[in-house]
């Protein structure tokens, strides 16, 4: 740098090379007089040329040096202010960054070095050339002009819409195995819901009816490029197992047709049952009563109380015979055997039932007997005579249940015939 004085000292130099000072007529007489006076007249005007001379470089030499220590004084002065105001701007920069790092914490910025850096960056996405994106972004990174983790966000914003519009990634929700939902891809690529080697392809604008078997957490992806993008998760939870037996060994409970059911799920959950559509029973071990031959449609539904899942089991049972209150179709009036001398429907003495049971002349249709008693049976005679029926003659019964059970008739009839 060139030294400040030595510069001022060139500007007086050139200032004066080519100085004069102005010519005074008065100032010439008046040296003139003065010099006849100590001098021969002769040699006057060259005595008076020197004098002339010298005054005027003494009055240059004073003027230049004054001049030259304004300079430096003023010099001095901005080179002092420059230096205070250059140090006092530092001093705030530090204080500022020290405050705003004890306040905050450290901040991803976005920043793009230049407009052309930032063009070739999004370009090269775009247009996919050879020079790939993640190398771009690493040499930015390595200036310090941009974050990495706002790389993968715009990546995967180009990706999701190459197509022209957003992915739109369905919603789903918790649901349980073996339950199912319908799912809509109304995007333009495929979508795979996908568990390890369980994977289910949703066409682009298409639905899928989705029924999972295993349980585990689900992902959604679609492919851009070649590559797997995962967009979200959902969690499809264990289902209970649902299963039962069927024991018909002792076919009649106290008169009354049963199937025991025992439930072998084997898990903490509730039981319920559902006999033929329409009858229900709770708990692990149920008695089914069938009242009609034929096949009997028996369902369990078994839910777990801790997620809510649910499961099912249906099975068919056969029934070979209708119910009819155990009653037999004959009776010997002159027997010992109460069991044998009276005709009463064997059900009706074991079941705690209220009835009524009516015996009918089919020759005219009129009652010879009536009771709701179990413990008087029909004797064979007729209540309006008093007398008994004819032998080998059937006759009709009729019994009307005023309690029956779910499922059963409120009515039962059939023949009889005295033996005796």
């Amino acid at each position: 740098m060139i030294d400040v004085k030595e510069s001022i000292e060139n500007k007086i130099k050139e200032s004066l090379k080519e100085h004069e000072l102005p010519y005074d007529a008065s100032a010439w007489t008046s040296m003139s007089a003065r010099l006849d006076q100590t001098m021969p007249t002769q040699s006057s005007s060259n005595v008076l040329k020197w004098l002339i001379g010298g005054a005027a470089v003494v009055a240059i030499g004073i003027s230049a040096l004054y001049i030259l220590n304004n300079e430096e004084v003023k010099t001095k002065n901005e080179t002092t202010q420059t230096a205070k105001k250059e140090q006092d701007q530092t001093i705030e920069t530090e204080n500022k960054v020290k405050t705003a790092s004890q306040k905050q914490e450290p901040v991803h910025t976005l920043v793009i070095n230049t407009p052309e850096i930032f063009d070739q960056l999004f370009a090269t996405q775009i247009d996919n050339q050879e020079t790939s994106s993640t190398s771009l972004a690493a040499e930015l990174i390595d200036n310090g002009g941009i974050d990495i983790e706002r790389i993968a966000t715009v990546e995967t914003s180009n990706e999701e819409n190459q197509s022209g519009a957003a992915i739109k990634i369905p919603t789903i929700t918790s649901i349980c195995a073996n339950e199912s939902i319908t799912i809509e891809n109304s995007n333009q690529i495929a979508l795979t819901i996908g568990l390890n080697d369980d994977q289910y392809i949703i066409g682009a604008e298409k639905s899928l009816t989705f029924n999972p078997k295993n349980a585990g957490v689900y992902t959604v992806s679609y492919t851009v490029n070649g590559d797997a993008v995962t967009s979200s998760f959902f969690t499809v939870k264990p289902a209970p197992r649902a299963d039962f037996q069927i024991d018909m060994s002792d076919k009649y409970d106290q008169g009354v047709p049963t199937t025991l059911l025992s439930a072998t799920s084997g898990d903490e959950a509730t039981y319920s049952w559902l006999i033929n559509g329409n009858q229900t029973f709770t708990g692990t071990n149920v008695k089914a009563h069938f009242f009609s031959k034929g096949n009997q449609d028996v369902e369990l539904t078994v839910k777990n109380e801790s997620n809510g899942c649910e499961a099912s089991a249906l099975k068919t049972i056969r029934i070979d015979e209708d119910y009819h209150l155990l009653a037999t179709n004959t009776f010997t009036s002159t027997s010992s055997d109460p069991r044998k001398s009276t005709f009463m429907p064997y059900a009706l003495k074991v079941r705690n039932v209220d009835f009524k049971l009516t015996i009918i002349d089919p020759s005219n249709g009129a009652i010879i007997y009536e009771t709701s008693d179990a413990s008087e049976g029909w004797n064979g005679l007729d209540k309006r005579n008093g007398q008994l029926v004819d032998a080998q003659k059937p006759f009709i019964w009729i019994v009307r249940l005023m309690n029956p059970l779910p499922g059963e008739l409120p009515e039962y009839k059939s023949t009889v015939i005295r033996l005796n």
